[in-house]
């Protein structure tokens, strides 16, 4: 199902003309088309105030850090060397995907982020360079379906727009939902570029929304390359003729999840999280929706502010650990 608003679509063309040139195709180790320095721009989230619930080991909510992380966790020694890069790389079904690096170093842990169904990378121009404080480099990814956040639009849907090749919250459920694997192909092409290109030796990766349940997906497919996965109010829908709940079956690594309160999946999610044999899970309950839940005002006191950041910061260190 197309748009009818023509003229939304006309603006996206238009802005983003060079997007829409088809790729030749990603190789086993997919390589970068283009690189140029910029950064996400965009008001800051305000405080959603979420109260946690983990499943294992829950830290608690009141808690003040350790004397040798800061607030937001331990402080990276490369913090202060950060940069920004905003990057493409194409698909194997030639789609061009726009992502932006929040670099520290080279070879650092990568932690791949993932946006909701109307968003954009820039949904987390606020998360990765916390992120950042914690020791991992970032990659915040356009994918084929999305729109807008923080005044960046989504140049990788822009581009698939041209080509016909877009997914759409305007299809009928039955066909959105049918639509996802070729989402996640954006997915898995944007893992494999933090292992080959950007020579991670440790990926986490990060939904939210939608790609919540994606991610899911994809870290009980590739737990030999995925070490962790954060999924931020998933959903059990059925892809490829397997429930999320089947999926989590098969997930070994270190797992956080979280679900919004008032939106009546909890015991939905509840029942996917008991399903995942990992033996470093973590399920919190919010007040809020995906990425709303790590709102925060001050990144040096966002673990206070916000205890959602608490049990984060524990999975993140989990993930570190993961095969030692």
């Amino acid at each position: 199902m197309k748009r009818t608003f023509v003229a939304v679509l006309l603006c996206f063309l238009a802005v983003f003309a060079l997007a829409a040139c088809k790729g030749d195709g990603l190789p086993d180790e997919p390589t970068a088309t283009g690189a140029a320095d910029t950064a996400p721009v965009g008001d800051a989230p305000v405080d959603q105030g979420a109260t946690p619930q983990a499943g294992n080991d829950p830290a608690d909510p009141g808690a003040t850090p350790p004397d040798d992380a800061g607030a937001s966790g331990p402080k990276s020694e490369w913090a202060e060397e950060r940069e920004t890069l905003t990057l493409t790389f194409d698909t194997e079904d030639g789609i061009t995907i726009t992502a932006d690096l929040y670099k520290i170093h080279d070879g650092a842990p990568c932690a791949i982020l993932f946006h909701k169904d109307d968003s954009s990378r820039g949904e987390f121009h606020r998360i990765a360079p916390l992120l950042n404080d914690i020791g991992f480099n970032c990659l915040a990814v356009d994918l084929r379906l999305g729109w807008e956040s923080n005044g960046v639009l989504n140049s990788t849907y822009a581009g698939a727009i041209a080509q016909w090749r877009y997914v759409d919250v305007f299809m009928s459920e039955e066909a959105f939902v049918s639509s996802l694997p070729d989402v996640l192909i954006d997915l898995m092409t944007a893992v494999l570029y933090a292992k080959y290109q950007l020579k991670a030796e440790t990926i986490v990766i990060m939904g939210s929304g939608y790609s919540a349940t994606l991610a899911l997906v994809l870290a009980s497919e590739f737990p030999g390359i995925i070490d962790g996965v954060m999924s931020l109010s998933p959903s059990n829908l059925v892809i490829d003729g397997k429930t999320i709940e089947d999926y989590a079956t098969e997930i070994t690594g270190p797992v956080l999840i979280t679900v919004q309160l008032e939106s009546g999946l909890k015991d939905e999610i509840e029942a996917i999280f008991e399903r995942i044999p990992s033996e470093d899970k973590y399920l919190v309950i919010t007040g809020d929706h995906a990425t709303e839940a790590l709102a925060y005002e001050n990144a040096d006191t966002a673990a206070i502010e916000n205890p959602v950041w608490r049990p984060v910061i524990d999975f993140l260190l989990a993930c570190l650990n993961h095969g030692d």
